[in-house]
């Protein structure tokens, strides 16, 4: 029998942490259920009988109270609603319903039996979830957000990160369209993202975002039961990550057919077209998505299936182009005009199409996804998932001083499968298992939109030419006049590209519930094997002065290598060169390597007492797999092999320590809890970074120039028409590549796995008054300390400071002068020189004199290596409620999230970058080989979240919403440097990223007297009076710390509405459905004042600003300054920025 008992004071349920976002515990992709059955004095009741049922399946388990009391169910999947009964001989038993659990943690009961009046009374009261002292657990700082917050709040993209934005310690960047996750101020690829426990993440290290995916998020939204965000969860379960770590678990079908169906569309007309006044229309385009999702029994009660698809059709707007155009940001350095000659001349004289320049960039995506539960009994089940993702999007893939037509934007995408077989196993109230098996196959496409790839039929010769254009005075012919390149074929970077990633996982891990003790063991084993064909300017370049020169085909006769724009535009690059394997077949390129992680954890979770929770616990993990090819060359060089494995990598012990302890309070405060943990975090660092050794192994391609020719070519064009790329360059490649003496990058051979020790003391508490509107708010405040140990760096053994300038090889405070040095040269002659030790933060050099110096033409001798440690800390508020009622009706709600973080965080390099070479080269440095540790160019200081979720019910039954998302943060902060390159570093060191030395003034004694005194006035003139100057710190006479510029604050305002109606089901009583009429306002701050909502923030990429040219230093070390040329246009995101709606409607059953 069982009867209803309703508490009235008592209307909370743990239901309502499936609504707001609730404290994450762990990667869980399953939840639990656990506590205590005691009589209402306290006592314990072994022996009791708790049942938990999911009601959506229908399935049970039943478990037996210890002799504390204490009872666990484990592997329950996430959501609800369950039922909860216990009963025990003598008493009366006890019911809650509508529980939901999420990913957060288990949710825990404490249930008090009373006595039965009547022996044998079988009586099963109902009482609420806080008659059963429903509580959340969790240990480690993080967020989970449940399917209600996914639904309510706007995301035109269709993406968790419009989610998990919400939590302030997430910082979302868009970089070209794509939005960057950084938390805690740390590197968006020290992160991990994981499906239902299978690793999704971008393993390899080329995409911007943590998924395995180009652009798209991998799979279809309406499919995600949860996700979370977790920053420091201490059990020892997981790994793979330094930053954070964004979980999703996917929806399973129940015994109720359910489905749902989507379409949104968006149009020009459907955007602003202004900002402060400025017009920004593009031309007209359309955008669509739409998709469907289908889940039910197979068998009922015992196999279930549940089916998403979804695909979109989009287009956005190119930001960049020439000057007249009508771009949000101009070139100014080349003209509508210059391009379209330009275009003219490619395809009349070279045969080749630019395509024009477009206007609106095409973008795709087709998403699968299918899942079966299978319940084999009440003790086991199996969830078996396939995913699909198909996507392609079309991007520039050049920096702000190059302009190239359509057909030579990149292409890129990814076309992915995955696979994924859990099986869950409860043999006994004590013992569970748990076996994981998964498979990730991951292609990586990118390439130009007009093909012409070495690796094709028909390679495409990049043809490059110099441009000029008027600087900030609009005059032509002035020292501040902008060069440019203008340019066709494929991409110096997408010349030669293939990437395939296959990633096998296997996990198995067991379960022990004794008394006050939870302990867990297991293993686990990550398979990974890659194919990587990736050569940089494979199918050569050639380059031109200016436009008339391309026309007659005469190329450039100087000497520099890897030339900029301005040394294009004034005649000193070399004419031509080109990286050739040694047969010209461009596949001898490709990389093929296997790397293998083993795991091996243990931990314990000791219910100390009835508040006090400790967990510890100890994760190992050890590497093997394969090596480069070894090269003599490099050997000869500097002493050590360059074939260094990942069998080579000493293992890493990673120990978790927590602990939580429950106040049993009530009052103004209530439910009180005070968390505290430390442990050691490794992974997510991009596996790219170990390839480069592989892909660069001084065989692969070698360097072929027209300085290597007999007779230096000067004309590629005979009678109007191309000749074709000079063969004696591509001969000259070859040769050294054959001969192993290319450019050969290493891994240092005492390098160690990047790790971060994470600590955090949090506080969670229930405070208010008895009712009303101050009653039930939620605070979460949490500190997290991270100190990371042996970090990434990247340096270049072939340059040490060159005795021969300044003050033997220094600057006059202290700067570096490197350049390149190999005794093994045959130029070097007298160069008895020898590397210290293999490498490392700096590579040491003895015995150098001035002859190792001559003609060196060796560079690009990179090698991954360890760099110093540094910290961050991150303090976060977050205040919540959920009102019961909406503002207007009774049936409605009103939920509230406010969140603030500040955080302050270190490193010494950007590491953004996909190659080893452009890792050592974009970063702002004094140093290049050993950056200084300074503030994180990922940190935001300042984040500010607003999350407000509004529903009424109008209609009985059908709800109208709004949903709102504001979020005000600090500006990324910059760099100010020098505006070239090749003064303090060879010429293939990158260029403006030189930190600047600030004069006092003209009569600053560290100014060369041949300075150009005016340039200098100028310059400091500038940084008095101009807002750059403003949002730096800088002390006269020294030189600029690495990011002590801050841009300004962005603020940013979304918006959805939303009104469901019944449908033709509903109306005739055939089925309940519903549809659902919505539109999401993007950046609506920007609807309403034009000049409001913009995003805009200087340094580009590098996050530097270049003021004045270096050039170079005297014989006592002193700067050269010349050419004051200060390029600090503000970079308008127009996306982030200019106002958008997306209209849709929704169908579900």
């Amino acid at each position: 029998m069982k009867i209803k008992y309703l508490l009235a004071a008592s209307v909370a349920s743990i239901a309502g942490v499936a609504v707001l976002p609730a404290v994450a515990h762990a990667q869980q992709i399953t939840s639990g259920i656990q506590g205590t059955v005691t009589d209402v004095d306290g006592n314990t009741l072994p022996g009791a009988t708790v049942t938990v049922t999911d009601t959506r399946t229908d399935a049970s388990r039943t478990a037996t109270a210890d002799n504390s009391g204490a009872f666990r169910f484990t592997n329950l999947v996430s959501g609800g609603p369950y039922t909860v009964t216990v009963t025990a001989p003598g008493f009366e038993g006890q019911t809650v319903e509508n529980q939901f659990i999420n990913i957060s943690g288990n949710t825990s009961y404490s249930f008090q039996l009373t006595s039965a009046a009547v022996a044998g009374n079988t009586n099963v009261i109902v009482v609420t979830g806080a008659r059963a002292g429903a509580q959340q657990l969790a240990v480690g700082p993080g967020t989970a957000f449940g399917q209600q917050v996914l639904e309510d709040f706007p995301s035109i993209t269709r993406d968790v990160r419009d989610i998990i934005r919400i939590d302030p310690r997430v910082s979302l960047d868009r970089d070209n369209e794509v939005d960057r996750i950084s938390c805690l101020g740390g590197n968006d690829r020290g992160n991990t993202f994981t499906v239902d426990g299978t690793i999704q993440a971008d393993v390899f290290g080329l995409n911007g975002t943590p998924f395995a995916a180009r652009n798209a998020l991998p799979l279809p939204f309406d499919t995600i039961r949860e996700t979370s965000v977790e920053f420091a969860p201490f059990d020892v379960e997981y790994s793979d990550f330094t930053g954070c770590l964004v979980n999703v678990v996917t929806k399973s079908g129940t015994n109720r057919f359910s489905g749902s169906a989507f379409f949104s569309y968006r149009d020009s007309a459907l955007r602003g077209d202004t900002l402060n006044g400025d017009d920004f229309s593009v031309d007209p385009f359309q955008e669509k998505r739409w998709g469907a999702t289908l889940g039910g029994p197979i068998i009922p009660d015992r196999l279930f299936f549940f089916a998403g698809y979804e695909e979109t059709d989009l287009g956005s707007a190119n930001d960049f182009g020439p000057a007249g155009g009508n771009f949000p940001n101009e070139a100014t350095f080349a003209t509508q005009d210059q391009f379209d000659e330009f275009s003219e001349i490619a395809s009349g004289v070279y045969g080749q199409e630019t395509g024009g320049y477009p206007r609106n960039l095409p973008q795709s995506s087709v998403r699968y996804f299918g899942r079966l539960d299978a319940y084999i009994n009440d003790d086991h089940r199996v969830e078996a998932t396939y995913q699909r993702l198909e996507e392609t999007n079309v991007e520039s893939d050049f920096g702000g001083d190059n302009l190239t037509g359509f057909n030579s934007f990149e292409d890129e995408g990814t076309v992915s499968d995955y696979y994924a077989l859990r099986l869950y196993s409860q043999w006994s109230d004590v013992l569970s298992t748990e076996i994981r098996l998964s498979r990730a196959d991951v292609s990586d496409v990118q390439g130009p939109v007009g093909g012409g790839e070495a690796q094709s039929e028909s390679p495409i010769v990049r043809l490059a030419v110099g441009v000029t254009g008027p600087g900030n005075d609009g005059i032509l012919g002035n020292a501040d006049d902008r060069a440019g390149i203008l340019s066709t074929g494929p991409g110096i970077f997408r010349s030669a590209n293939a990437l395939e990633t296959n990633i096998d996982q296997i996990r198995a891990q067991a379960n022990l519930d004794l008394d006050r003790h939870t302990i867990k063991f297991g293993a686990e084993v990550n398979d990974l094997e890659v194919y990587n064909l990736f050569a940089v300017n494979a199918t050569g370049t050639l380059y031109f002065r200016n436009l008339a020169d391309f026309r007659e085909g005469i190329l450039s006769n100087g000497t520099t290598l890897f030339p900029n724009a301005g040394q294009i535009g004034s005649g000193a690059a070399a004419g031509a060169d080109i990286n050739a394997t040694p047969t010209g077949d461009i596949n001898e390129a490709a990389a093929t390597f296997n790397r293998r992680i083993y795991s091996l954890y243990i931990q314990d979770e000791f219910q100390a007492t009835d508040q006090l929770t400790l967990l510890a616990g100890l994760r190992y993990q050890f590497y093997d797999g394969d090596a480069p090819r070894e090269n003599p060359e490099f050997i000869n060089r500097y002493g050590f092999s360059n074939a260094f494995s990942f069998s080579d990598l000493d293992p890493l012990f990673l120990p978790r320590l927590s602990a939580t302890y429950e106040f049993d309070n009530d009052g103004f405060f209530s439910g009180t809890s005070i968390t505290g943990g430390v442990g050691r975090f490794a992974g997510g660092d991009p596996v790219v970074y170990f390839s480069n050794a592989f892909s660069n192994n001084g065989f692969s391609t070698g360097l072929g120039t027209s300085l290597d020719c007999a007779v230096r070519p000067t004309d590629v064009v005979v009678n109007g028409q191309f000749t074709g790329f000079p063969d004696c360059v591509t001969d000259a490649g070859s040769d050294q590549a054959a001969r192993g003496l290319a450019d050969t990058q290493s891994t240092d051979p005492e390098f160690n796995i990047p790790s971060v020790w994470r600590a955090n003391l949090g506080l969670a508490t229930d405070f208010g008054t008895e009712g009303g509107f101050f009653s039930d708010w939620r605070l979460n405040l949490d500190y997290i300390y991270s100190r990371y140990v042996d970090t990434l760096n990247f340096v270049d053994l072939s340059q040490t400071p060159h005795v021969g300038r300044g003050l033997n090889g220094f600057t006059v405070d202290g700067r570096p002068i490197y350049q390149a040095i190999d005794p093994t040269d045959s130029d070097a002659v007298g160069c008895n020189a020898n590397l210290v030790y293999a490498g490392g933060t700096p590579p040491v050099w003895n015995n150098v004199t001035t002859a190792c110096f001559n003609r060196i033409g060796r560079d690009d001798e990179i090698q991954l290596t360890n760099g110093p440690s540094y910290e961050s800390h991150s303090f976060s508020a977050i205040l919540s409620k959920t009102f019961d009622g909406g503002l207007i009706t009774d049936g409605g709600s009103v939920r509230f999230n406010v969140g603030y973080a500040y955080t302050d965080a270190q490193n010494n390099r950007n590491n953004g970058s996909s190659t080893a070479t452009s890792s050592y080269d974009v970063t702002a440095a004094f140093d290049r080989q050993n950056p200084a540790v300074s503030t994180s160019n990922y940190e935001s200081r300042h984040n500010i979240t607003v999350a407000l979720s509004l529903r009424e019910e109008f209609f009985d039954g059908y709800d109208t919403g709004i949903g709102i998302f504001f979020n005000a943060r600090a500006g990324r902060p910059y760099s100010l440097t020098f505006n070239n390159g090749g003064v303090f570093n060879d010429s293939a060191s990158g260029n403006d990223n030189a930190l600047l030395y600030i004069p006092t003034g003209i009569t600053d004694p560290n100014l060369a007297p041949n300075s150009d005194m005016a340039a200098v006035t100028a310059l400091l003139n500038y940084l008095g009076t101009s807002e750059v100057g403003e949002q730096c710190d800088f002390e006269l006479g020294q030189t600029i710390e690495r990011n002590t510029c801050r841009n300004d604050w962005s603020y940013d305002m979304d918006l959805r509405f939303s009104q469901e109606l019944p449908f033709l089901g509903s109306l005739t009583g055939l089925v309940d459905d519903r549809i659902e009429a919505f539109f999401d306002f993007d950046n609506f701050l920007n609807f309403i004042d034009d000049g409001a909502n913009i995003s805009a923030r200087r340094g580009g990429f590098q996050q530097t600003v270049e003021l004045i040219d270096a050039g170079g230093v005297d014989s006592q070390g002193r700067y050269i300054l010349r050419n004051f040329n200060p390029n600090d246009e503000e970079f308008i995101g127009l996306s982030a920025s200019i106002w958008r709606i997306q209209v849709g409607v929704r169908y579900e059953f």
